[in-house]
């Protein structure tokens, strides 16, 4: 079950909701939930909390725009279990936004959060049933009665279509990379529009082994948008990541592939080469800019 809930496509099962009436009622207001908006929800209610009809409290308001039904929206999200209180996703999966499209799915749980600011905290209670709908369940072991608590953070409107691109980018149409006195990269804001394909630059040269397209690397790296400079993933500052080259997007293994060990490389990566238009996943439409210094490479392990 913590699989299932943690995942971007059971998210998106929850608009798919049977067509039940929203109330700002006393079930949902029956839980308490502290912390900033963006940081992990402290989150408790007594036990057993009855739920059953969708209902909302809005422990957050935001100053952003406000959603509707039209909208694609990168939410963090929780989930509780209403009669034990125990958590089915954990802290780890709250920090990965994901991409919700209202405009899709019957809007139940849409119609909670239609109208409300983005970077506004919202409490969900219901039924199972009610939230993720009878068809969502089936082959699930939850009883469709299970009452649930869900804490959602409206983060943004998704985009829902890809940049302009253009042909001629060069080595001086790439986004300034400095860094501190530990190493951690931070990228200047990116201006004009994007490459249409992968474009690589190295930053520095290592002079090490050659990575090729069958290895697993470690790597340090930074990940930011190129339309607004956001962060959304990256490790300089703590322990390298170790992968295999094939298990990564194409633009990311271009940035690899060909480098030898030691080297800094950026990379700026179109969707076409990244997450394209794949639904729910909070970087569809972006193009991606990566800083990856690689540290070292062997030929991968057959799984």
């Amino acid at each position: 079950m913590k699989k299932l809930f943690a995942t971007a496509a059971a998210v998106a099962l929850m608009i798919g909701l049977a067509g039940c009436s929203v109330q700002n009622d006393s079930v949902a207001h029956a839980v308490t939930v502290s912390g900033d908006f963006g940081s992990v929800p402290e989150v408790t209610f007594d036990t057993p909390l009855k739920a059953d009809d969708v209902q909302k409290n809005v422990v957050i308001t935001g100053d952003g725009d406000k959603i509707s039904k039209d909208d694609f929206v990168s939410v963090r999200f929780a989930l509780y279990n209403g009669t034990d209180g125990k958590q089915y996703t954990d802290d780890s999966s709250w920090q990965q936004t994901m991409s919700l499209d209202f405009s899709q799915y019957d809007p139940a749980l849409g119609a909670a959060l239609d109208d409300v600011p983005l970077n506004s905290r919202v409490v969900i209670t219901a039924s199972a049933a009610k939230l993720f709908g009878s068809d969502a369940l089936n082959g699930s072991s939850m009883d469709p009665a299970q009452p649930l608590v869900a804490v959602f953070d409206l983060v943004q409107k998704t985009v829902t279509d890809d940049q302009p691109t253009r042909d001629d980018f060069g080595d001086a149409d790439f986004p300034a990379v400095t860094f501190d006195d530990k190493g951690v990269p931070t990228v200047a804001a990116a201006q004009g529009d994007p490459p249409s394909e992968t474009k690589i630059k190295v930053l520095t040269p290592g002079s090490g082994a050659t990575v090729s397209a069958n290895d697993a690397v470690t790597v340090h790296y930074e990940g930011v948008k190129w339309r607004d400079g956001e962060h959304f993933d990256g490790n300089f500052g703590s322990d390298p990541a170790q992968f295999n080259v094939s298990g990564v997007v194409k633009g990311f293994q271009k940035a690899l592939v060909g480098q030898q060990v030691g080297s800094t490389v950026l990379a700026v990566v179109p969707p076409a080469e990244a997450y394209g238009n794949a639904a729910g996943n909070a970087l569809q439409h972006e193009t991606l800019i990566f800083v990856v210094k690689i540290e070292s490479t062997a030929p991968a392990t057959a799984q």
